[in-house]
């Protein structure tokens, strides 16, 4: 066994919004439809952090025409 110099550690997530919103975008689109049409927002955890994050179909389609998320055939 061998002890190395310590180096202080940090927590730091990596999640964000548009990765966040990724997520609903590989459900497809009508699996996003039906959850919208349930409710009026989707809310989603995430699970390192315990950031929330809230979107509606108008917030989703934002980030999307933004960019932030990678989209083929997407039409939210």
């Amino acid at each position: 066994m061998r002890l190395t110099d310590l180096k202080p550690t940090q927590f730091q997530c990596s999640c964000a919004p548009g990765r966040t919103a990724s997520a609903l975008v590989l459900l497809g689109q009508d699996e996003v439809d039906e959850l919208f049409a349930e409710m009026p927002e989707v809310v989603m955890d995430c699970e390192f952090c315990g950031q929330q994050y809230t979107f509606t179909k108008d917030s989703l389609a934002e980030i999307l025409r933004a960019g932030e998320v990678p989209t083929s055939t997407t039409r939210f």
